[in-house]
């Protein structure tokens, strides 16, 4: 075991164990930061898939429509 391995562990020992996993936790995330995913995600354009679009904006439309649709904001349509 190393010097700072040593450290590591002798200061971690020192933590109530609640600290202890968010210690485990912010391990894992910069594991996960610096390895590389052997099959990397493929970004495709909403032109390729119609039909998943198409649903995400209905979605979206009909949970922002209670926010769109209120009469405080008829006072901004009346300018337009």
């Amino acid at each position: 075991m190393t010097h700072l391995e040593t450290q590591l562990l002798e200061k971690l020992r020192t933590l109530p164990t609640d600290k202890q996993h968010e210690v485990l936790d912010f391990v894992e995330f910069l594991i996960s930061r610096v390895t590389i995913s052997p099959h990397p995600v493929a970004l495709v354009s909403a032109e390729q898939h119609p039909a998943e679009s198409q649903f995400w904006q209905q979605a979206s439309q009909t949970s922002l429509a209670p926010i769109w649709d209120n009469s405080e904001d008829d006072v901004y349509a009346q300018l337009l």
